[in-house]
């Protein structure tokens, strides 16, 4: 039997229709998807509100906070301070009520007492009006002031669930209180001022005279905020305030660099390692050991000569970066190194000129980036971390204007601070620098070995090539939408062509 054209027209029709309504739907997403977030945000922060007396009252929250304190009772989910000081907003999560799960929200002020309680899930028979109403009598008591009343009578079982959540959201309050209070504290040590960092310099720099500023507006991400030159060529100093993985506030400190870029003295002036309890404190012996162990150490031999201080690694790893990126930044000789590598990786190559990095390639880790005048392509020199050791690792790749890797020179190579790490020598880092030779975007993934053991170190390389990439050839835009709305409209008319060519033949 001979098959028909006509005998596929529901079918062509019907797929028409099914990609117009696909492409309304992804339309109507994209432009509805922003409200909807705006919507629950706003949802988000009436429920915050209504512990502490609904939209009249002014309170204002934003985002949760990062981190949860040590010992925060598992039912705690979020934590709100609320951004006028005027308390904080506790979300929990009771999974075992008498008939399911129950959420509520609690409200603390200031003084560890009760502004209010929101039930916004409840499923026992009794209903969340009766547990509502009950909640709030609670409202104005502190922690070990609730009582050991049935809140809802019958319902003895979530009564005593929701009132042991309310005593944890307390608990939660206070260890927060308690960690900012700490935290606090070491704010009595004010901001050095030029004078008395120079003044230190002097101190930590053997014969100094006198120092002059350097300039590196916009130029320095780790934390170095001030660099002073030694006028005699004696060294420098720097003054750094460093941030940890789990708390945004600053550890300061002043150190020193003779002319060979070597460590020849540290002061701590602010130390900060979290808000949980147990945290190393400022002058403690671990400090003390981890200061002795920067001194005599160059960028080079961070990784194996500084001691992290345990249970502080991001902190005093960050120390070691902020050291590590002041001495990339001043060492003059640094360009002449990274063009030695780039004549060999294009050698008929006339000369080469610099590029502005992109804040994406910045935050890759790219550091340089020089075009061949001639053409050829571009060469870029990049410094990676790790995620367990902020260490970097130093390379330099050239991109032909293909943007396909014609050259890999590895310079130093850091995978933690562990035993057994990973050598720069290892055959696997040669295997590595190897495969990255001939890589482009597309057989990227495929093509680029990751490191047994290293994988987070190769990661952060291969995300340095791909961000060189993509500042130098951005990628055609791929809007989801766009694909298919043009597909719809490309299959609607085809849709129609089929329509409008057997009516007519109907009509023939």
């Amino acid at each position: 039997m001979k098959l028909k054209l006509k005998n596929f027209t529901p079918a062509i029709v019907l797929g028409a229709i099914c990609l117009i309504v696909a492409a309304i739907l992804a339309v109507v997403n994209h432009f509805t998807a922003p409200v909807i977030a705006e919507n629950e945000r706003i949802a988000r922060t009436a429920s915050l509100r209504a512990v502490f007396g609904g939209d009249e009252s002014g309170a204002d929250f934003d985002t949760p906070l990062a981190a949860l304190p040590e010992g925060t009772p598992s039912t705690v989910a979020e934590i709100y301070a609320e951004k006028n000081g005027k308390g904080y907003a506790v979300v929990l999560v009771v999974p075992k009520g008498y008939e399911g799960e129950i959420d509520l929200t609690v409200g603390v002020d200031m003084n560890g007492k009760l502004t209010g309680i929101s039930i916004t899930k409840y499923n026992d028979s009794l209903g969340k009006d009766k547990m509502g109403d009950a909640v709030n009598a609670l409202v104005g008591k502190g922690s070990g002031e609730l009582g050991d009343d049935v809140l809802v009578s019958g319902a003895t079982f979530s009564s005593k669930a929701v009132k042991a959540a309310i005593e944890d959201a307390l608990t939660a309050v206070g260890l927060v209180k308690a960690s900012a209070a700490k935290l606090a504290s070491y704010e009595t040590v004010p901001e050095p001022t030029e004078a008395e960092i120079i003044a230190k310099g002097m101190e930590l720099i053997l014969g100094a005279e006198s120092f002059e500023a350097v300039d590196i507006s916009g130029k320095l991400y780790k934390g170095t905020k001030a660099i002073y030159k030694e006028t005699s060529g004696r060294g420098y100093v720097v003054y750094c305030k460093t941030a940890t993985q789990y708390n945004p506030d600053e550890t300061r400190f002043i150190f020193a660099l003779d002319e060979n870029f070597t460590v020849t003295g540290i002061e701590l002036l602010r130390w900060t390692t979290g808000t949980y309890e147990g945290m190393t404190e400022p002058g403690s012996p671990a400090i003390d050991t981890l200061l002795h162990s920067i001194v005599g150490v160059n960028k080079k031999t961070f990784a194996a000569s500084v001691d992290l201080v345990t249970g502080a690694t991001g902190t005093s790893g960050n120390i070691m970066a902020a050291v590590a990126e002041a001495v990339n930044f001043l060492d003059e000789n640094l360009e002449a190194h990274i063009l030695s590598s780039a004549s060999g990786m294009f050698p008929e190559a006339a000369g080469f000129e610099p590029v502005e990095i992109s804040e994406a390639g910045l935050a890759a880790g790219i550091k340089r980036m020089y075009k061949a005048t001639s053409g050829e392509g571009y060469v870029v020199y990049a410094m990676t971390s790790t995620k367990y050791n902020p260490q970097e690792t130093e390379f330099v790749f050239a991109l032909n204007k293909n943007m396909k890797v014609v050259g890999f020179d590895l310079w130093f190579w850091s995978t933690g601070t562990y035993a057994g790490m990973t050598g720069t020598d290892a055959p696997a880092v040669d295997l590595l620098e190897k495969s990255f030779i001939g890589a482009t975007r597309f057989n990227f993934d495929q093509k680029v070995d990751l490191v047994s053991g290293a994988t987070g170190t190769t990661d952060n390389v291969k995300a340095a090539v791909m961000a060189a990439m993509d500042q130098l050839d951005p990628p055609a835009e791929t809007n989801v939408y766009k694909i298919i709305a043009t597909v719809a409209f490309f299959a609607g008319i085809a849709a129609l062509g089929v329509a409008i060519y057997f009516q007519r033949r109907r009509r023939g």
